[in-house]
């Protein structure tokens, strides 16, 4: 008889304003590098996550992802069901507020950068983040600190220094291997 012993789920409480609310689970698989690293396994997608003409995530896609206290963005390693690497993602959202160990919540703030296999580098969805500031779905303060963390995050790739050098010793098979 087989005894797996999982890591713990996190369920992960994801506000997207105006009214979309989504609750992912996620294993938390190690604390490094003051990250939380988590990996989330049999995603469920409608219709294939495209960026840029690739298919990023599909059903099947798993995601490495480093959530750090009190910063402005997580980032996420994307591969799609075949486990093939597709590129880099940083959401730009709210800190997480840790309701309890495994209960996570945060507010997605629209602004997105995105990595690709080729390492070519592009902020995603402004014209979102755009409505959301005029439809007033976030404040004006939140709304500044988001831009801030994308011109943090385009600074820090640009002179070479984010993302941090630890994610990349990261891979699929190392995630999966602490599942077992």
């Amino acid at each position: 008889m087989s005894n797996k012993h999982h890591p713990p789920l996190v369920h992960l409480h994801y506000h997207r304003p105006p009214d979309q609310k989504q609750i992912y689970q996620q294993y938390l698989i190690a604390e490094e590098a003051g990250a939380h690293v988590t990996l989330s396994i049999d995603l469920t997608i409608e219709t294939p996550a495209r960026i840029k003409n690739q298919t990023v995530l599909e059903t099947g896609s798993k995601i490495i992802w480093f959530t750090f206290p009190n910063t402005w963005h997580d980032i996420g390693l994307f591969h799609r069901s075949d486990g093939t690497f597709t590129g880099i993602y940083a959401n730009i959202i709210t800190p997480i507020k840790q309701l309890s160990p495994f209960v996570w919540e945060t507010t997605d703030l629209f602004l997105d950068v995105w990595i690709n296999s080729k390492k070519e580098f592009f902020v995603l969805d402004e014209d979102e983040f755009t409505q959301a500031k005029s439809n007033k779905w976030i404040s004006s303060t939140t709304a500044s600190n988001a831009i801030s963390e994308s011109k943090f995050l385009t600074d820090g790739y640009l002179d070479g220094t984010w993302p941090p050098p630890f994610i990349f010793e990261w891979n699929l098979a190392r995630a999966l291997q602490l599942l077992k």
